[in-house]
């Protein structure tokens, strides 16, 4: 969003759970100006604990059960870094991030719940699938039911360790959905065998008596094998191996870390610099709320999904269920589950719900932190020991009002955490914050039923306690939906201050000791003797020799900022500037940077400076160019260019025009960023759809030039600003020959299919719409769905070209071990007379 207000403060969010989604959305209709509001989280949606249990059982979707953190952070204005906090640096004030730079704050609040505890049980890292993070273990959930919907003759043999009201819950999930895929398969629901182990002599010991006993009577009348009194004392991989179907994703079996999200152990003290050295995850969220974990150490008063029923909501993590990945370890080969009673039960799947802990780092930090690793925080919900610091949900504990590690509690914290930070904010004292001590949680049976329990009193299961639950819970998920800029805007104009002009032409260059510091920070790892005179000098110009057996072949892009991390943006700029280099054959030499950096205080514009550079420096580093200056302005917002200068042997040179009749098409990336980054803007996009563009954009098309160019290919060109056929149509100017495109063959990316049928187009779009007068049949092809995806103008998009048939298979077999997505979309003809240049088939 466009801001004359310099930024003053950064207040930094680390995680997205339910506290702080709370805090965000208050800040997005309670804007301060002057404020800068940035949300770090690995992942982009978040998983809301009151409906997870419905979603292990099969009665919400993916999207029904998960806030996306995404449009709610441009609701708010905030920006959202993705990636994964592995410390702090609090005498800097940084947050150290795995594979971004440092994010500095004056501010900051940590909401990341707790991960999982270490695994001391002998076989329990190798074999057990812990329910911590979310993340991880809804993928194995799916692959399971996908397992079993595919085999539903086979036995199926599950074991689930922990009998507080998390094991309880998903004991009654599994059963139920597993039950109902054997029952539409007209198999016999006894081909599961599902074991609830529980040390305690009851379940729910957390609970009162009769609760614990109606839900032991629900489980045995449903066949779950009960085992309480007893601790499972090892878990022990059998000799022998079982179908092949029970053996997916098996591979070596790793420690604890398999398990590790925002708080991997593995963190050493400089890796805060080599972020770098680590390719983004994309699925290991924020360790989750710590209720599902029970049975192992000392219980909780809550637990599990069970959630509080009036805001069903805690879940500190951020976390995503990606369903496409498959399971990386041997969790699925038989084992056996020994009790120290000498009770052994052999098992397929065994899931371990025991109690979770904190991450290290916060420790590690210098934070004071209780036992377990917990953030001490006071009644203000702010650290004891550092008060730059806040904490909300499950990683914080309450010096003066000791609490479970529970849903109720967490959510009612969103509003004073807000509260609290705005008062810090504005320099006013701070409020106390007393929370309940007794609370209403509702366990699902998981058959549209519910267990309604508070203190003593313990009623159902009832249908209409599982409507009241549902109707409180989508209730709770309606505020995280339906955003509008509008609403947000009209807050934000009205908290607008008067602030100085702020001057154009050369008055508007970013301050010369800003520059400078920014300058000596960035790392050029590598060094080129063809650049006389760069980065290194102050020099009014660069200088740089070309061989005289080559040609210089220049390129220069620059647009508006279209995602909010000035690192990210850096390295989508880059990408998008250097395919154009690539589409020639040419290889890259040098960059000349120009950044148009928001109005804020000369250290807040010196980190976005060097962000944004650090960014671009590393891709084109990577390309074997290097960065040898630019130019800076200020302005409203965001926006990054760069000229690019590679060098090429004349006679290897590739063109856009050259393509032969017989030749086939081929697109080396799926399209779609343009409608995607539009849907973005009005908030209607899902933050994953988002995160696959990002993930395309961030491919470079160098090795992809280098397949075409082994491969003879006759034409090429980048798909840009003016989409599939205005590149296209740039290939077949001058040329007798016309093209014919497989529209099913497009490759399209996530979610575009749904923007485009809402009519989200990009600004860009009419006008390259016009372009269509080329398609012969464009009447009939007007009516295929993604027929306006071959106008979508593109960033950082594939590269397009024709090579000859003979070699097309050898090619795409060659681009599709690193492009996926590459495509033969279509083939040249001899040009007929009276014909369009393009023709669709369907």
């Amino acid at each position: 969003m466009k801001s004359s207000i310099p930024t003053e403060t950064d207040l930094v969010l680390i995680g997205g759970g339910h506290s702080h989604a709370i805090a965000i959305r208050k800040f997005a209709m309670n804007p301060i100006p002057g404020v800068r509001l940035t949300l770090i989280t690995d992942v982009y949606h978040t998983p809301y604990s009151g409906m997870l249990p419905g979603y292990v059982a099969g009665l919400y979707n993916f999207d029904q059960c998960h806030i996306d953190l995404r449009p709610l952070a441009k609701f708010a204005g905030a920006r959202i870094f993705v990636d994964r906090a592995i410390g702090l640096d609090l005498e800097k004030n940084q947050v150290l991030c795995a594979n971004r730079p440092p994010v500095n704050f004056d501010l900051l609040s940590i909401d990341i719940g707790s991960t999982p505890a270490s695994l001391t049980v002998p076989g329990a890292t190798e074999y057990a699938i812990a329910v911590k993070p979310i993340s991880k273990f809804l993928t194995y959930w799916h692959h399971i039911t996908t397992m079993v919907s595919e085999s539903p003759t086979q036995k199926m043999r599950i074991g689930i360790v922990g009998g507080g009201a998390g094991g309880v819950e998903l004991a009654f999930a599994v059963e139920s959905h597993l039950h109902q895929i054997y029952r539409n398969a007209k198999q016999p629901t006894d081909n599961l065998s599902l074991h609830l182990f529980q040390r305690a002599t009851r379940l729910l010991p957390e609970r009162h008596r009769w609760v614990g006993k109606e839900v032991e009577k629900i489980l045995k009348s449903r066949g779950v094998v009960l085992h309480l009194e007893e601790n499972v004392g090892e878990v022990e991989n059998t000799d022998f191996s079982t179908d092949a179907g029970m053996n997916y994703g098996k591979t070596q079996a790793t420690s604890d870390s398999n398990f590790a999200t925002d708080s991997d152990t593995d963190f050493d003290t400089d890796e805060r610099i080599n972020y770098r050295k680590t390719q983004p995850t994309s699925d290991s969220g924020f360790a989750t709320d710590e209720r599902m974990n029970y049975g192992k150490t000392q219980p909780t008063s809550d637990s599990g999904f069970a959630t509080d029923e009036r805001m069903n909501a805690d879940n500190d993590s951020a976390t995503d269920a990606r369903m496409n990945e498959t399971p990386h370890s041997s969790y699925s080969t038989p084992k056996i589950i020994r009790c120290d009673s000498g009770l052994a039960v052999e098992c397929d799947i065994l899931f371990w719900v025991t109690q979770a802990s904190a991450a290290p780092w916060l420790q590690q930090a210098g934070l004071a932190t209780d036992a377990r690793g917990f953030i001490l925080v006071n009644d203000k919900l702010q650290s004891i020991s550092h008060p730059q610091v806040f904490a909300a949900g499950d990683v914080a504990t309450m010096v003066n009002h000791s609490r479970p590690k529970a849903g109720v509690f967490a959510v009612r914290q969103g509003k004073p955490l807000f509260e609290n930070l705005q008062r810090a904010l504005l320099g006013k004292p701070l409020k106390s914050f007393i929370p309940q001590k007794k609370f209403l949680i509702l366990i699902g049976t998981g058959d549209e039923r519910a267990i309604a329990s508070r203190g003593r009193i313990g009623v159902g299961p009832y249908q209409f306690l599982w409507r009241w639950k549902d109707r409180i819970d989508r209730k709770f998920m309606d505020k995280f939906s339906n955003l509008t800029m509008e609403s947000r805007m009209e807050k934000a104009e009205g908290k607008k201050k008067d602030f100085p002009m702020h001057c154009a032409g050369c008055g508007a260059k970013v301050g010369s000791r800003v520059l400078e510091n920014v300058l000596h920070k960035i790392p050029q790892e590598i060094q080129r003797d063809d650049i006389l005179i760069g980065i290194d000098t102050a020099d009014d110009a660069a200088v740089v020799r070309v061989p005289t057996d080559k040609v210089m072949v220049q390129t220069i892009d620059y647009f508006r900022g279209l995602v909010d991390d000035p690192y990210l943006l850096g390295k989508i700029t880059a990408n998008h500037c250097l395919s154009d280099l690539f589409a020639m054959g040419a290889m890259p030499q040098s960059g000349l940077a120009i950044a148009t950096i928001p109005y804020a205080a000369p250290t807040k514009q010196e980190d976005s400076l060097y962000q944004l550079l650090l960014g671009a420096t590393e891709v084109l580093n990577q390309a074997g160019a290097v960065l040898m200056g630019g130019h800076t302005t200020e302005g409203e917002e965001l926006a990054f260019g760069l000229t690019c200068n590679g060098l090429a042997s004349p006679e290897k040179l590739l063109y856009n025009r050259g393509m032969q009749p017989g030749d086939v098409l081929i697109l080396t990336k799926a399209l779609g960023t343009g409608t995607l980054f539009a849907a973005d803007m009005r908030l209607k996009a899902r933050g994953r759809w988002i995160e696959s563009a990002i993930k395309s954009m961030l491919v470079s098309n160098q090795n992809a030039a280098q397949s075409l160019l082994e491969y003879g290919a006759t034409a090429c060109t980048d798909v840009t600003g003016f989409g599939l056929v205005g590149h296209l149509l740039e290939m077949l100017k001058g040329q007798k020959v016309s093209v014919e495109l497989d529209m099913e063959a497009i490759p399209v990316l996530p979610g575009v299919t749904e923007t485009l049928a809402k009519g989200i187009f990009s600004s860009l779009y009419p006008e390259n719409l016009q372009l269509s007068a080329s398609i012969e049949n464009r009447e009939q092809g007007s009516l295929h769905s993604v027929y306006p995806l071959l106008f979508d103008p593109q960033t950082s998009g594939g590269l397009l070209a024709t090579v000859p048939a003979e070699s097309s298979s050898a090619c795409l077999n060659a681009l599709q071990q690193e492009y996926s997505e590459s495509r033969v979309i279509g083939r040249v003809l001899l040009l007929e007379t009276r014909m369009l240049p393009i023709k669709i088939n369907f």
